[in-house]
């Protein structure tokens, strides 16, 4: 049964255009902030912000309405659309402590892929908001309205996107626009930018900065000045081969205080720290995205000069990308990478060859391979790289460069990884949950070690030049909300300070090799600093774009988006002005290799 078409029939309908996206943008903020109070205290500080984000839900829903011609249509979309958007952003943050971005949405496969291994909980808030759309949506089932030309519906329509994209535009696109109403970007700190800005209105600053800008003084003279003042170190010439192991969350669980091991979980790893080259690797991820650390270690380029939560692999690499593979392919080098996992994951099948790859070896070109926690065991992964590099050098005497990706230790750390272990970790006073994942995760950690322990033995025996190094992409997501760090008072509840972040953003990196062994201790340094300051180090001669990054890191040792990182090995929160300014130089010079005119291209990766 229909309402009737009445005066107040109208009234209701156009009531329900207000009221809804008004309740809508409550809840939205409601979710993130899990509180009334905290959240009608956030609109008491910020009301321009909410009406900011009351106008971007209004102009949504009104452009479905005339796309649909019915309200019912237009509040079951636009209350889906930003519900789900703001689960996904809570769900998000609660899990990685990172907040939901726009190019998240390219993710796709990778992302159901990750949902699988989660495990999720409707919250009261969550079933309250799911309930407040359900009964907004099924009061509208109940208007009867009249039918709408398709000529009013195209200019309603059009309108509404005409206005949506002028308040974008001035808004959004004027940094002088959005500080007046008290939004301020803050794309260093998503969690930050979120909490300050609301979610809606956050979001879409992050959207703005899907749009690359070019960097100030950008032009061919400035790039070949830049690539022309390096020092090359032409002296070093010896071609060994080059294995790269980028070890899945490894870490040093040691650093965790007061926790207890029935054993050194790092045996190999401690031995090469006093005997060979190790350091710390400071990199831009925590708990996932570790594509993101491989770029980097990969190509040279950073990814703090990106948007804050983007993937470089899926948005950036299309195309023929300059790497540290493609160098030494044109070097005569064979060049192989290896994955333990499903070959589209982060699209590396097409990313592989794009950065200089001849071959891609996935989780498919295993033979019945031993699976250890849920994925296949770095010791499987190993043989598959001594496989490899023993096919290659039965069809060709070329140096072998092999990078190779483990799986074994991903998360979840719970009692379906490894049922049984052979090593134990316990913190007295810590929770049953925080010692299952600490028990798990360092099974993982002695499994990484002890497959290192057996590239090292396997390439003592061969003649050739050989280096080995290996590194972890980022820390363990040790429970939600940085559970495991937070109970060991790893990392405190409140704000960070610059030692708190070089904490939870630096893995353990080790390189050996066996013509030319000896101690060093680089501290911290960037992730695509690494190969630049390993291979220089063992006398391999690199390409201009490395030289230059080598020059440049005895000015700057490491430098995120979050601490930097002075010449004593001091964190910083703020750096100095001259660093910014080296780092715009290093910008720059991505920025062409990424996105510009390649004026480098010729120069980039030449000798």
């Amino acid at each position: 049964m229909r309402f009737k078409q009445s005066k107040w029939h109208l009234s209701f309908k156009y009531i329900i255009w207000v009221i809804f996206p008004l309740f809508l943008n409550f809840l939205v903020e409601y979710l993130q902030r899990e509180t009334i109070l905290e959240t009608w205290r956030w609109i008491q500080t910020k009301p321009y912000t909410f009406m900011v984000g009351y106008g971007i839900i209004s102009l949504v829903f009104i452009g479905f309405y005339f796309l649909t011609a019915r309200t019912w249509s237009a509040t079951l979309i636009t209350g889906s659309l930003f519900l789900v958007g703001a689960l996904i952003n809570y769900f998000k943050m609660e899990l990685r402590g990172d907040a939901f971005v726009p190019w998240d949405l390219r993710l796709g496969k990778e992302l159901s892929n990750i949902m699988e291994h989660i495990s999720i909980e409707f919250t009261p808030q969550m079933m309250g908001g799911i309930l407040f759309v359900s009964l907004f949506f099924i009061g509208t089932l109940f208007l009867k309205e009249k039918k709408i030309s398709w000529r009013a519906r195209l200019v309603g329509l059009s309108v509404s996107l005409i206005s949506f994209m002028v308040g974008f535009y001035t808004l959004f696109m004027n940094k002088t626009n959005m500080n007046a109403l008290g939004i301020y970007e803050i794309n260093w700190d998503q969690v930050r930018n979120y909490n300050y800005n609301g979610f809606l209105v956050g979001f879409m600053v992050n959207t703005k900065n899907i749009i690359i800008m070019e960097p100030n003084g950008y032009s061919k003279e400035s790039v070949e000045n830049l690539l022309n003042s390096v020092n090359v170190t032409s002296e070093n010439n010896v071609k060994p081969n080059i294995i790269m192991i980028m070890n899945e969350s490894f870490w040093d669980p040691t650093k965790l205080e007061g926790v207890t091991f029935s054993e050194d979980p790092l045996p190999t790893i401690n031995k090469l720290r006093k005997e060979a080259v190790s350091g710390w690797l400071l990199t831009q991820q925590y708990g996932g995205n570790t594509a993101n650390t491989e770029f980097e270690v990969l190509t040279g380029d950073g990814m703090m000069f990106l948007p804050n939560g983007a993937m470089a692999y899926p948005q950036y690499v299309k195309e023929e990308y300059p790497s540290l593979a493609s160098f030494l392919k044109e070097e005569g080098y064979t060049t192989v990478g290896i994955h333990s996992y499903q070959k589209w994951f982060w699209n590396r099948d097409e990313v592989y060859p794009a950065l200089g790859f001849e071959k891609f070896v996935s989780d498919e070109d295993f033979n019945d391979p031993e699976i250890r926690g849920n994925y296949i065991s770095d010791e499987e992964t190993i043989k598959k790289l001594i496989e490899e590099y023993e096919k290659a050098k039965a069809e060709s005497d070329a140096p072998f460069f092999g990078f190779t990706v483990t799986m074994e230790n991903h998360a979840p750390y719970d009692d379906k990884t490894y049922p049984s272990r052979n090593i134990s970790a316990s913190a007295e006073g810590a929770s049953e949950e925080v010692n299952l994942m600490l028990d798990n995760y360092v099974q993982g950690v002695k499994d990484a070690d002890n497959a290192l322990k057996q590239v090292i033995a396997y390439f003592e025996k061969v003649k050739e030049p050989t280096i080995v190094v290996m590194f972890g992409d980022h820390l363990p997501m040790l429970g939600n909300d940085y559970k495991v760090y937070k109970e060991l008072g790893y990392i405190p509840e409140g704000e960070w300070s610059a030692e708190h972040y070089l904490d939870m953003y630096t893995t353990p990196f080790v390189a050996w090799n066996n013509y030319a062994l000896k101690k060093e201790d680089m501290g911290v340094i960037n992730a695509h600093y690494l190969a630049p300051k390993v291979l220089s180090s063992m006398q391999v001669e690199l390409p201009r774009y490395f030289d230059y990054l080598l020059e440049m890191s005895k000015t700057i040792p490491a430098y995120s988006n979050y601490v930097y990182v002075d010449g004593e090995g001091k964190a910083q929160l703020e750096a100095p002005e001259e660093i910014k300014n080296k780092k715009q130089q290093h910008w720059l010079l991505q920025y062409d290799k990424m996105f510009g005119k390649k004026y480098s291209k010729g120069l980039l990766y030449q000798k």
